[in-house]
């Protein structure tokens, strides 16, 4: 049977309220008794299921024991489905044989072969679970668990809220975990409890290191529908964001806010493209949501660029000019006031329920929407369309003469072809690798032509910002006047390249037609 269920992982102290709170909203009457699972996950010496995807564990609850299967699991943004089998064994030794499904029973034995089967970790877990009947309809069962996971000598504590579908739809899920925590900071859960085990038996944790998440590129197919590439593509998009948001939160790593501004980007391009196929409403509040946050991350990556890529080079090819130090430091601080302001941004509620109905849109695309049936078209013919305007409006932003524009249609054009980038990034699968090549490398050429010129005056605004344009220090105006000079040049060089540059993007022209 398939199973559907919302996952997160929490504090203990967030966690324990969550059931109190679902009494107060009128869903349950009293908390729950507490039930203790034991769990063991068992795989071959050398882990052949966990590579199959497959999970094969036997859990005792209260006088019972239960053997369960699960494959095909899919996790993006908490959201888990995967298909299950459960069934009452004798003990705590594993019986294939008794596995009710026979395709799963056959894909268990042949993974394991005649070898033996040992257990990888362990679960302790005080589960308070019950099922809770919704306003539409729906029924599904809240858990919280609470207790340890456990591998070799290593044991660590774990609390996580569970939100699964018994009947009715997989909005609902969404619509209750909105309900439980109105406080917002709510964090998608990424791996299962076995996953969470096998990580503990070989790298002594159950979650990784937060490390900054890269744009991914998606699979698509020319001949699969709109509705299809869109979910992919939106998934990927939830992906790299949400991976990047305990980055910020948890670390001072500058490509945590670079890579959470370029998915929040990518995504304010997708909301574009999609728009007319799709909910408009729903993709409006989502656009103007990633707005919102895209603005927060975007302010202390300027001033992070701004350090890393101007004036530390500056510095290390001036070492007699003392006053960079002087700049770095007051620009540090500065921000590090941005990142305390971004990280509120991310624990704020209204992050919280853009992260849960963006995730919602991607599993629920057309669904009791007038414009479902355009989401089944077939892509090719929709990308290519979707390509065109978009170089369209990239033309029209540069004019008849690309070498004429001032800084305002520089920055303008700048942001359209970042928007054409990563729209022929989506859609690159779909067309010749030489001809996206060719294309893509001609566009950066420009973009970072143009990023030199909008770079100078991004400086020069922080350093109003950080009132260091009234600073009386010789050294530091003197390291000020290296940083807006040097740009002004520096930009003014390689602005005499852009009319050529451009006239090499246009012979690379639409290759998608």
């Amino acid at each position: 049977m398939s199973e559907i269920e919302l996952k997160f992982m929490v504090e203990e102290g967030r966690g324990r309220p969550v059931w109190n709170r679902a009494i107060e909203l009128g869903y349950a009457h009293a908390e729950p008794s507490v039930r203790q699972l034991e769990s063991i996950y068992y795989d071959t010496p050398d882990k052949r299921l966990r590579k199959a995807g497959i999970s094969l564990r036997i859990r005792r609850d209260g006088d019972r024991w239960l053997q369960t299967v699960k494959y095909k699991r899919r996790l993006n943004a908490g959201l888990s489905r995967a298909e299950e089998f459960e069934v009452e064994v004798p003990g705590k030794t594993v019986e294939l044989l008794a596995i009710p499904d026979d395709k799963a029973r056959r894909k268990v034995r042949s993974k394991i072969g005649d070898d033996p089967v040992e257990p990888v970790c362990w679960t302790m877990i005080n589960r308070r679970a019950d099922k809770i009947h919704l306003d539409d309809g729906s029924v599904v069962e809240l858990a919280l668990d609470t207790g340890l996971i456990s591998a070799g000598d290593h044991s660590v504590d774990f609390c996580e809220v569970e939100i699964e579908l018994v009947e009715g739809e997989a909005r609902s899920l969404y619509a209750l975990a909105g309900k439980l925590f109105p406080e917002g900071g709510l964090r998608f859960s990424r791996f299962s409890k076995a996953e969470r085990g096998y990580m503990l038996a070989e790298k002594g944790v159950i979650e990784p290191e937060p490390t900054a998440r890269r744009a991914r590129p998606v699979a698509l197919d020319p001949d699969e529908s709109v509705r299809d590439a869109m979910r992919a593509t939106f998934r990927e998009c939830i992906e790299q964001i949400s991976l990047n948001i305990p980055v910020v939160e948890q670390t001072i790593e500058p490509e945590g806010p670079h890579q959470l501004r370029i998915g929040l980007r990518r995504l304010r391009s997708l909301l574009m493209v999609f728009g007319p196929v799709a909910d408009e409403t729903r993709l409006r509040l989502l656009a103007a949501d990633a707005r919102w946050l895209f603005s927060g991350a975007g302010e202390l990556r300027d001033i992070e660029a701004v350090i890393a890529d101007v004036i530390r080079p500056l510095a290390e090819a001036n070492p007699e000019e003392t006053g960079f130090e002087a700049l770095i430091s007051a620009l540090q601080r500065q921000a590090a006031s941005r990142r305390a302001r971004l990280r509120a941004l991310l624990g704020d509620v209204r992050t919280q329920g853009f992260l849960l109905d963006l995730s919602l849109m991607s599993e629920t695309l057309g669904e009791g929407s007038a414009e479902a049936g355009d989401l089944d078209q077939p892509l090719s013919g929709f990308a290519e369309k979707a390509l065109s305007r978009r170089w369209h409006k990239a033309r029209k932003k540069a004019g008849d003469e690309v070498g004429k524009l001032e800084i305002e249609g520089r920055h303008e054009l700048r942001k359209e072809l970042k928007k054409l980038r990563y729209l022929v990034e989506f859609f690159a699968p779909l067309y010749r690798k030489k001809d996206v090549k060719a294309f893509l490398g001609q566009l950066k050429s420009i973009q970072t032509v143009l990023g030199d010129v909008v770079d100078a005056n991004v400086a020069r605004q922080l350093f109003r910002d950080a009132g260091l344009i009234e600073e009386t220090d010789p050294g530091l105006q003197r390291a000020i006047g290296w940083v807006i000079g040097s740009g002004k040049v520096k930009a003014r060089l390689e602005w005499a390249h852009a009319a050529d540059l451009w006239k090499d993007l246009e012979k690379a022209g639409p290759f998608w037609k």
